[in-house]
């Protein structure tokens, strides 16, 4: 969640604005500062009925390629925290991508870096979901029931009403990814689950996969306080 995404799209209409100008959600600038779900576990989301049970196994990374190398979101994350170009960094982008291969992550997508040969295998985990739960009292400034490719549902807003009218829920949603609502201090707006369908890849293996994530940009950033992680934490929309 890079803030300075959110400059020019701050609220539901900004984002709807986004979306009418390209057509579609799968624009960069959509890409940039919106969630596309499915309103329940249950949803076929107007595909088939298989949908989310299909793709929380086998995974899903939207139309195949067309995001194209998604290695470059990597390095613009860590840019916006202030580690320019160089061979610092892609060594270190090199490292993060083997963290995602050792843990059997759907790394089909990331092109390698810093001259390394990646053996490219079936992942073993490559299905995972993240469920996202939106207090009531804000998600109709957030959200809207939405059509594939993100179109607005008829009468999708507000998107309480939308869902109230439906049993069982079906559909799609996109949400505005605001850092103050999700990383900010607003009182507990939004909680995130995450789950792997794989039995590899449960709660230990993700802390374990989080602490070497955390062994290798700790030395970029130096110590908790320093002017180089309260840059780095506002620039991903974290508050300083």
């Amino acid at each position: 969640i890079i803030r300075k995404h959110f400059e020019g799209c701050d609220s539901l209409v900004a984002l709807a604005q986004e979306r009418e100008c390209n057509q579609t959600d799968h624009s960069e600038g959509f890409r940039n500062v919106a969630v596309s779900a499915v309103v329940s576990w249950f949803a076929s989301g107007s595909y088939t009925r298989s949908f989310m049970m299909t793709h929380a196994v086998q995974g899903w990374s939207g139309s195949k390629g067309d995001m194209g190398d998604m290695t470059k979101l990597v390095e613009r994350a860590l840019r916006e925290c202030g580690l320019l170009e160089g061979g610092d960094r892609d060594m270190l982008v090199a490292d993060l991508l083997e963290v995602g291969e050792k843990w059997g992550l759907d790394m089909s997508q990331y092109q390698s870096r810093a001259g390394r040969t990646r053996q490219r295998g079936e992942p073993t985990c490559p299905g995972h979901i993240l469920q996202i739960f939106v207090k009531n009292s804000v998600v109709d400034s957030v959200a809207y029931g939405a059509k594939p490719l993100g179109k607005r549902a008829q009468d999708g807003s507000p998107i309480t009403a939308w869902l109230a009218r439906q049993c069982p829920l079906e559909g799609q949603a996109r949400l505005l990814a605001h850092p103050d609502l999700f990383i900010g201090s607003l009182g507990n707006l939004v909680h995130v689950f995450p789950y792997a369908s794989c039995p590899l890849y449960g709660d230990a293996q993700r802390r374990l996969l989080l602490a070497e994530l955390e062994d290798l940009l700790s030395p970029h950033f130096g110590d908790a306080g320093t002017g180089a992680r309260a840059q780095s934490a506002a620039s991903l929309g974290f508050e300083s």
